[in-house]
């Protein structure tokens, strides 16, 4: 496992089948397709995010704790996508920009499916149709969609992918 920068940018070739999940060189892994690889390659400064390409960006974050910052839904504890969810609310509604470092990474580990995913990926007994989400989402997406779109919210670029 690479522990600095400098270790880390040989692994960056598209055909390394030895490294799990690098054979597109990293951009199609967990919807980080708006991550701007190419720059965090160069520079050493923060790097800005100017739009989202995909609705179920998962960024690893660092946000500034404030009265503004809405509270993570913690009945979202646990279920897959739960990230996505609140950073769709920051990204997509709120004036909220997003800047990745270009001097730190983060791995992700492999890990087991958490008993929660298990759970909602369950078909209902009486319909029996799998849901998409935990029933504890319902109610906070129904809500989402009443909140207006600031207009200096994070645009979406302009091939979006749903």
């Amino acid at each position: 496992m690479a522990r600095t920068k400098e270790d880390l940018l040989p692994l960056w070739k598209k055909d390394r089948e030895d490294v799990p999940n690098v054979k597109d060189g990293f951009h199609g892994v967990h919807f980080h397709g708006s991550t701007r690889y190419e720059e965090f390659k160069t520079q050493t400064d923060l790097i800005e995010i100017p739009c989202i390409e995909n609705y179920l960006y998962e960024p690893y974050l660092a946000v500034r704790l404030c009265k503004d910052l809405p509270k993570f839904p913690e009945s979202f504890r646990g279920y897959g996508f739960n990230k996505n969810v609140w950073i769709m609310w920051l990204t997509r509604k709120l004036p909220y920009k997003l800047w990745q470092s270009s001097r730190g990474f983060v791995f992700h580990i492999p890990h087991p499916v958490s008993e929660s995913w298990r759970r909602a990926k369950k078909p209902d007994p009486a319909t029996g149709k799998v849901r998409k989400a935990p029933k504890e989402h319902d109610a906070y997406l129904k809500w989402f969609k009443t909140v207006p779109k600031h207009p200096d919210r994070i645009k979406q670029c302009p091939k979006v992918k749903h």
